[in-house]
């Protein structure tokens, strides 16, 4: 929080992230709840999560594209009038005659082209954060920037229920577009009040090998980040543990159910809400106060505890008492959410400044691309089987992961010890 508030210009980037947010998540509850009362609601339900996850895959190429921009300012600012621009189109066509069906296939589209946008938005914003704070700073910056976003989302998701039963969809997606307005609105005032970071300098950009294809400046970013034989080994480990982790909500869901009512606490949605809350202010506490708390820990040392915690969670739910399970699962995601702002300090550490964007890029389209695969084997294992056939494999894939770490740490010592004799 510190930071935050010292920081004039970090305060004015993260405070339009913030309204970024605020309307993304409305817009994306409002649309959930758009598509639930349509018929074949599972199929519909599954082209906005398609809409959602197919952009953050771009993640690398959206970066590359940030990373060969040379007028930055103008090209955020447009970033956020173009989505302003998209849901103002979602909004009129919710206010249409046209067939349920139609105007679903057109709210994905332009939902697609809008995370598209912001995706490359993000590559955008990512060196500016970096520039303001300094490289030393970054962590808490973006455990800050990750944090916020977990309340932020958290708070939005509970008013837009709210507002879903007196206001219209058109007006919840007119409310996205005013939060990017006045997301590009701050930007605007960023830029005037710091005109020395509207544009990179014509080196900077030649640097960042202007001109040269995606996939070589791809396999250039990639090769920096195999060279550090450290980092690489721990981005491999918080990949998988990400992949794993994401399984948990929709199994611990899958097991409540078949506990019937040993696991409720006052209902069943109820209980999902109280989980859900659990899991998101753990990860923004992580964010938040761990980038601070935990900052002279290495990430390796940090991994390595979180796979502890993970590896003696499992066996925890087979137990079927919400009252163990939450308070062990609290500190799996405050450690998750120290080390991912922590994992992007790293990245910023090591890596040009020219091929960040890039680099960020490749780590979270590995991130997002991986989790939803693993998720969805594990569901379906879990349906098919046993929920306990998952917990099994989790637990034994998280003794694997932490051997692994434990081997890892042993090769690197014994390579220092060589080098120094």
């Amino acid at each position: 929080m510190h930071i935050y508030f010292s920081n004039r210009q970090f305060r004015q980037i993260a405070t339009a992230n913030i309204f970024s947010t605020i309307g993304d998540k409305m817009y994306y509850l409002a649309m959930l709840t758009f598509v639930s009362t349509l018929p074949n609601a599972q199929l519909a339900i599954g082209l906005v999560t398609a809409s959602e996850l197919i952009p953050q895959l771009f993640s690398s190429y959206t970066g590359y594209r940030a990373d060969q921009t040379h007028k930055v300012a103008r090209n955020l600012i447009w970033a956020d009038l173009i989505r302003v621009g998209l849901y103002f189109i979602v909004g009129l066509l919710f206010c249409s005659t046209l067939e349920k069906w139609i105007v679903l296939i057109g709210i994905v589209i332009l939902n697609f082209l809008s995370d598209f946008t912001g995706s490359y938005a993000s590559g955008l914003r990512l060196p500016l954060i970096v520039k303001v704070t300094g490289k030393e700073d970054y962590p808490q910056a973006s455990g800050f920037n990750q944090g916020i976003s977990q309340i932020v989302g958290m708070i939005s998701q509970f008013i837009t229920a709210s507002l879903l039963i007196v206001v219209s969809y058109s007006f919840l997606a007119w409310t996205n577009a005013a939060s990017f307005l006045f997301s590009g609105f701050i930007m605007l005032s960023f830029f005037r009040r710091s005109p020395q970071f509207a544009t990179k300098a014509v080196t900077e950009v030649q640097q960042g090998h202007k001109g040269d294809s995606y996939f070589k400046n791809l396999k250039v970013s990639f090769a920096a980040l195999t060279k550090e034989n450290k980092l690489f080994g721990v981005i491999l480990a918080i990949i998988v543990l990400n992949a794993m982790l994401s399984s948990l909500t929709p199994l611990i869901q899958m097991i409540i159910v078949s506990a019937k009512k040993e696991m409720v606490i006052y209902s069943y949605p109820f209980t999902i809400a109280v989980l859900s809350t659990v899991i998101s202010l753990s990860l923004a506490a992580g964010g938040l106060l761990g980038t601070k708390i935990l900052k002279q820990m290495h990430l390796q040392q940090l991994v390595m505890i979180c796979l502890v915690f993970t590896t003696i969670f499992y066996p925890a739910l087979l137990l079927k008492n919400m009252l163990i399970i939450l308070p062990m699962l609290a500190p799996v995601c405050f450690l998750v959410g120290t080390i991912v702002p922590k994992l992007s300090g790293w990245i910023v550490s090591v890596v040009e400044e020219n091929k960040l964007a890039t680099t960020i890029g490749i780590i979270n389209t590995l991130l997002v691309g991986l989790a939803p695969l693993t998720t969805f084997l594990l569901v379906t294992i879990s349906a098919a089987a046993s929920p306990i056939l998952t917990i099994a494999i989790l637990f034994v894939s998280s003794l694997a992961l932490m051997t692994f770490q434990i081997k890892s740490g042993r090769v690197n010592k014994s390579k220092q010890h060589v080098n120094l004799q």
